[in-house]
């Protein structure tokens, strides 16, 4: 008589995805049936299903902790960079705080620049109303002296 054989067979544990072995005692086989070619082709169906869908969800899972892995060494990797993208952001905002202040300065300076010039423009414009009124006053002035020699007959 033949010893025992036993068949291992792997489950699907429904907890954690995992499969688990168990082991059953071989059937005994009865002479071979003529119908026995689909009954060979069922019953290793089932296990080699059973075994192709396992190694694709172990691809498939492998596959997510790849995809997670990636996604958070890319979170971290963009923390960093949102860090030192802050650190740039913070330099260049001191940059624009200081072109700021120096636009202001130059502001002022402008602002002073022009009330200078416009003081000086008041001061152009002035002169230019007395030179006017003197030459007015001397215009009338050699008015009056033509008016004194042709009245004299001096002219």
């Amino acid at each position: 008589m033949e010893s025992p054989q036993t068949d291992v067979v792997e489950v699907p544990a429904a907890a954690n995805g995992r499969t688990a072995a168990t082991e059953h005692p071989a059937q005994e086989h009865s002479p071979p049936r003529e119908t026995s070619a689909p009954a060979l082709s069922t019953a290793s169906s089932p296990s080699a299903m059973g075994r192709e869908d396992l190694r694709n969800r172990v691809t498939a899972l492998e596959e997510k902790i790849d995809e997670q892995e990636t996604s958070l060494y890319l979170t971290n990797g963009m923390l960093q960079d949102s860090q030192a993208w802050r650190e740039i952001v913070d330099a260049e905002l001191e940059k624009v705080k200081t072109a700021k202040n120096e636009l202001a300065g130059e502001v002022e300076r402008l602002k002073a620049a022009k009330a200078f010039v416009e003081r000086e423009k008041q001061i152009l414009e002035t002169e230019n109303e007395l030179l006017e009124a003197q030459v007015r006053y001397q215009d009338e002035v050699i008015e009056c002296l033509r008016g004194t020699l042709q009245r004299n007959h001096l002219l």
